[in-house]
Order: structure tokens, then C-alpha cells, then sequence
């Protein structure tokens, strides 16, 4: 696992430093030049036709407007915005949320193009069916040569469809706020997640097998649902800092351009891991997101264009700068605490520690027992490796630390202690820190809506692609297999799962921007024959 995490790490590492991560920037701020903002002036038109003003059961397709930008919202506002934006910042810092935002703006644009082309060049599968998305549009748009194109899409959608950050993001909350505290499965984290991923293919597997028509009407129902309860969450931890938020938007800008508060000044990975994390959440360029809007209902492909370009809107500015205020409000992702004396701490050892000065909070919290921190010894030498401990007990200004990294630690009265948490744990303490046990039940709520409605369309990418590949009797046997990578989802480290998505999603992006980038000048002379009919 070791080495597979190797590989996959030095794969996204070059994809999204280099080709993709230009391809995507590149592409948007193309498409939002080549456009000349036309689209972001009908934004108002757009929520018209997303509340089916337009809609007519004689058009071509599967789902109305609504229920395609449901399904595809039910994918990109999923744990990208909750572990993905706490990913960013443990990672990037701050700063990797401005480029998240530039990101999403030019994917607006990406997304209409995208969408747009998703309707105007449906394709047919081996049924007779009409169908939608990068490998029909490749294929019917650019002609038959190009359909090596169209099948490296669909092989990579193939694999970066199965959900495997969802299901290990679930799997690692159920186990740190219910398995834990309550003592089950006896500390046997291995056991645990492979119960909690056998849950999760059950239920996942009860919606998927019903196809699009299912899962559509699922998400239309929990999207708004889930959305309203993060938000309400969130909303209620803000207000009662609402004084911090200027502050905290400078710190955002500030660090967007120096790098400063985690990565030591390196802006290029902040902005890598901006954009690749907004890839993640909003998925604009993917791919992803134009198979769902093209199963849409309806004759005018500018019309889904201009519907999927709220996706970034509500995703990304909206509910990931929300997630994101609300960590760094919270100082959790930085919180940590001084050694106040001398110790050596063998490997596996525990050792109880008098506490100096406290970073963020204003005084040692329960909350850390269980927690893994990072010891940052005071060095110039930036490959000096961290090693982590674990939070054992903690009894007034005394912590009882387990030495769970592979060296002997020494420890000097001026060794600091960073909290080591990623993704959905990091997120989840910040809502309980700011609203104790309402804002953990809020957020375990929302986690389980968030991953299930992403899990439920991930599945019907993944079952276009592998209808397209090798035909819809394959489709079943597909499902099969994408409930089972759960279970081995819900096992593996964090990681892995970050890394494999990551890769999966870059490949991709490839082909989906290029094609786009090529038929660009057909999508804008529809847009202009379009605004022309419906301004006169």
C-alpha cells in the first residue's frame, strides 16, 4: 500500500503541477474571455429555466434542468466541501482557498461550454438510448478520428467515478464519533471500517441499481435538504463571529500570494492545491458534470449550459468559503501546545508532559485525547522529519503523549505540538469546538447526506462510462463493482484515497478541456443565435 501511495502521489504530484493544472487554469480563463461574460449577464434567466419554466415533457432526454443540476450538485457538494476545503488548508494553508475561488469562477465558464456541449452533441449507446457527456461530444462533435479521445475519457472516468475519498471520509467519521466514544470493535479499526463500508454498499446499492431516473429524484430531495442543514450549521457558527470574517478574507488574499502560514512562502503549491482541490468540489472541466446535464430534458443546449454554470456558483463560492470560515474561525487548524520540560520518548512509549504555551485555544482541551499531533522540532533544515504522537490523557495542564511514529522522539522544552488532522475529522471538530455536541450531530448529518448523494451519482458516471466502453449489458456488472470499491474504500488510508482521485480526475480533465478548447466556436454561435431569440 505503501508503494501503490508512492506511485499515485508522484502521478497527481506531476499532472497537477504541471499539464492539467495549466490545462484547467488555461482553459477556464479562455472560455471566460472567448465568451466575452455573455453567459454570467443570463444568470437570472438561468434560475428561470432551472424552475422548469421552460421544461416540456417532449424533449429529448431523461431528467428536467432541475433534477440534472441536482445530480450533478449532488456530486460536486459533497465531501469535497467538507473534507476537501479542510484538506486544502491543512495542505495549502489559507491562500489554497482564493485559488479555490479563481478556480471556480472561470469554471462557471468551463461549465457552460462543457454542458452546452453536452446537449448539442448527444450521442446514442448500443441500445438506441440518448445519451450525454465528454466521450459522445469528443466522438459526434470532432468525428471519428478523435474517438481515442473519447475512450481515454471514459477509461479514466471509469476508475476516478468509484468513490473512494466519499467512502474513506465516511468511513474515518463514523469511526472517530461513534465507534470511538461509544468503545466498539475494541479498537480493531480494520474491522470497523470494513462494517461501516458493507453498510454503505448496502444502501448505496439499493438507490444505484435504479439508475439515473432514481438516483435523480433521490438527489432532488436531498440536495436542498442537505444543503439547508450544512448551511444552517454554519450560518449559526458565524454569526457569532462576524466581526473575524474581514480579517479572516485578508489572511485568505494575504496568504493566497506569500504561502506563508503553512507552506514557508512555496505560492506554487498553494495554488496547485487550490485549483486541484476546486477540481475536486466543483468538478468544472472534469467531465463529470456534463454526463449529468446531458440526460437533461430539453432542445437548447445553451439552456443546460446556462443552468450548469450555478454548479461552481453554489458549490464552490458559496458552500466551500463557508466550510472554510468556518475552520479558520474555529483556530482548529492550527491549534496546537509548548512543551514545558525535557523528555526522550521511545517508539510506542507514553510519557506524561507538562503543557507551556498554548496555541489558539485558551486552555488544554478534552478534545485532543485521541488525537495525533505533529512535533515540529526548531531547525532550519527543511527535511527535518515530522514525527507524531498521540494524545493518551490529558488532566489539568499535564498531557499524557504516546509516540506513534516510527523514531525516538526527543522532546525539549521548546517543541511545539500541531494538531495532525485532514479532512472530515478536522471539519467536524471545528463545528463541535464553535457548537459542542448540536454542532456535531449538525455535521455528522450532513456528512452522511453529502457522501450518499455523491455516491449516488458517481455511481451513474461511472455506468456511462462503462456503457460506452463496452456496452449497457456491462452497466450491471459495473454497479457491482462500484458498490464493492466501497468497502475496500472504507479501508484504506486517507492518502491513498486522496491521491487516486486526484490522478484519476487529471486524466480526465485531458481530453474533456482539449475537446472543449476545439469546439468552443460552435458553442458561442449557438449562445449568440440563442440570446439573439430570447431578446427579441
Amino acid at each position: 500500500m505503501l508503494n501503490l501511495n508512492n506511485i499515485l502521489e508522484s502521478l497527481s504530484g506531476f499532472l497537477w503541477n504541471y499539464p492539467v493544472l495549466w490545462l484547467v487554469l488555461g482553459g477556464g480563463l479562455f472560455f471566460t474571455l472567448f465568451s466575452r461574460l455573455i453567459p454570467f449577464r443570463y444568470l437570472l434567466h438561468s434560475l428561470n429555466i432551472l424552475r422548469g419554466k421552460y421544461d416540456s415533457e417532449s424533449d429529448p432526454g431523461q431528467i428536467t434542468h432541475f433534477q440534472a443540476l441536482s445530480s450533478a450538485l449532488a456530486s460536486t457538494v459533497g465531501m469535497g466541501n467538507i473534507a476537501g476545503v479542510a484538506v486544502a488548508i491543512h495542505t495549502g494553508g489559507p491562500g489554497a482557498i482564493f485559488w479555490m475561488w479563481v478556480s471556480a469562477v472561470i469554471g462557471m465558464a468551463t461549465k457552460f461550454f462543457t454542458c452546452t456541449l453536452a446537449i448539442m452533441y448527444r450521442g446514442k449507446d448500443d441500445s438506441g438510448e440518448i445519451q450525454g457527456g465528454p466521450m459522445y461530444f469528443i466522438e459526434v462533435g470532432l468525428g471519428k478520428k478523435f474517438k481515442p479521445l473519447a475512450i481515454f475519457f471514459s477509461i479514466a472516468g471509469l476508475f476516478g467515478c468509484l468513490t473512494f475519498f466519499q467512502a474513506n471520509q465516511l468511513s474515518q467519521l463514523i469511526r472517530d464519533f461513534l465507534y470511538t466514544p461509544l468503545e466498539l470493535f475494541s479498537n480493531n479499526t480494520s474491522t470497523a471500517n470494513a462494517v461501516t463500508g458493507i453498510i454503505m454498499a448496502v444502501i448505496v446499492g439499493f438507490v444505484v441499481f435504479g439508475g439515473i431516473r432514481r438516483i435523480a429524484q433521490v438527489a432532488s430531495r436531498l440536495v436542498p435538504f442537505m444543503v439547508t442543514i450544512y448551511l444552517l450549521a454554519a450560518i449559526m457558527v458565524l454569526s457569532s463571529h462576524i466581526s473575524e470574517i474581514p480579517s479572516l478574507i485578508r489572511l485568505i488574499i494575504y496568504d493566497a500570494f506569500t504561502g506563508e502560514a503553512v507552506l514557508g512562502g512555496a505560492v506554487g503549491a498553494v495554488i496547485a492545491t487550490g485549483i486541484r482541490r476546486a477540481a475536486f468540489s466543483n468538478e468544472a472541466g472534469m467531465g463529470t458534470e456534463a454526463m449529468a446535464h446531458g440526460a437533461a430534458k430539453t432542445k437548447e443546449p445553451v439552456r443546460e449550459g446556462l443552468v450548469a454554470m450555478l454548479g461552481p456558483l453554489i458549490d464552490t463560492i458559496i458552500v466551500c468559503s463557508i466550510t472554510a470560515l468556518v475552520i479558520l474561525t474555529s483556530g482548529m487548524w492550527q491549534a496546537g501546545f509548548q512543551s514545558a520540560e525535557k523528555v526522550t520518548l521511545p517508539v510506542g512509549k507514553t510519557a506524561i508532559l507538562k503543557i507551556g504555551d498554548i496555541q489558539e485555544l485558551s486552555s488544554p482541551d478534552e478534545k485532543w485525547v485521541g488525537l495525533e499531533f505533529e512535533i515540529h522540532e526548531l531547525s532550519e533544515n527543511p527535511s527535518v522529519k515530522k514525527k507524531t504522537v498521540t494524545v493518551v490523557s490529558l488532566v489539568d495542564d499535564y498531557v499524557q503523549l504516546e509516540n506513534t511514529s516510527e523514531d525516538t522522539i526527543t522532546i525539549t522544552d521548546e517543541s511545539w505540538f500541531h494538531l495532525n488532522v485532514n479532512g472530515v475529522t478536522l471539519t467536524t471538530l471545528a463545528f463541535d469546538k464553535e457548537l459542542g455536541i448540536a454542532g456535531k450531530i449538525l455535521i455528522i448529518i450532513a456528512v452522511l447526506t453529502f457522501s450518499f448523494s455523491t455516491m449516488f451519482g458517481y455511481s451513474y458516471y461511472g455506468r456511462k462510462c462503462a456503457g460506452y466502453l463496452l456496452g449497457v449489458r456491462w452497466k450491471p456488472a459495473y454497479n457491482w463493482v462500484y458498490v464493492l470499491a466501497i468497502v475496500v474504500a472504507s479501508m484504506i488510508e486517507i492518502d491513498i484515497a486522496i491521491n487516486f482521485v486526484d490522478s484519476m480526475f487529471a486524466l480526465m480533465a485531458i481530453p474533456t478541456v482539449i475537446s472543449t478548447l476545439i469546439l468552443a466556436p460552435k458553442v458561442m454561435q449557438a449562445a449568440r443565435k440563442y440570446f439573439r431569440q430570447l431578446e427579441s
